[in-house]
């Protein structure tokens, strides 16, 4: 487990808080939680955790908008059901 979390951590937690921050339904904060005590028993380094889940929030966050910037309307209208939110 430690050789897992130690080589694709951050890149675990990248993708997490990428795609939490996107608007899928993932645990993002526990995500956090969970690298941060991986960095207190030093597993992890905790500057480069902090700078890895700013940017994936980030990239996530303008990745949303640029999927429903440019997608929305259409999938609105493609649903009536959903059309009136």
């Amino acid at each position: 487990m430690s050789g897992l979390v130690h080589h694709y951590g951050l890149l675990a937690l990248f993708l997490i808080v990428m795609l939490e921050s996107g608007g899928v339904p993932l645990p993002g904060e526990t995500a956090l939680i969970a690298a941060g005590v991986f960095a207190s028993k030093g597993k992890l380094d905790i500057t480069a955790m902090i700078a890895v889940a700013a940017t994936a929030a980030i990239v996530g966050d303008n990745l949303g908008y640029w999927i429903g910037r440019t997608g929305g309307r259409r999938l609105l209208e493609r649903w009536r059901r959903v059309s009136r939110f």
